[in-house]
């Protein structure tokens, strides 16, 4: 059992609710497929909490955490506009430094092409 933000989640893996189906137990399966829908419910705020720690790391430690697709859909899909708004910035600050590693990385073929001749 792990602690969250909104309180204890049971992590259930597919045995529980695969018993649960083969136990011919209506009761038993209501209660594993609850349990299974509460921690699904709470994996995506699993996800933002990382996306915001990855951040800070990255604030504190002076590199930009990279952000991925799925961290901008995830955003979208949850309609809050404020998280919108921070991985927003999120992407922003990660596509400044991209720029940089796009100009070296530019070079970095150049210098390949040239060595690699000799």
């Amino acid at each position: 059992m792990a602690a969250g933000a909104s309180g204890p989640v049971n992590v259930l893996y597919g045995d529980a609710i695969h018993e649960a189906t083969r136990s011919g137990d209506l009761d038993r399966m209501w209660k594993i497929e609850s349990q299974a829908q509460r921690y699904l419910d709470s994996v995506d705020e699993v996800k933002a909490a990382l996306t915001e720690l990855r951040a800070e790391i990255g604030r504190r430690s002076g590199t930009p955490t990279p952000v991925y697709g799925c961290a901008i859909q995830e955003a979208i899909r949850t309609g809050d506009v404020e998280r919108m708004r921070q991985v927003a910035r999120q992407s922003e600050e990660w596509l400044k430094q991209t720029d940089e590693v796009r100009a070296a990385l530019g070079k970095l073929h150049a210098e390949i092409a040239r060595v690699g001749k000799h």
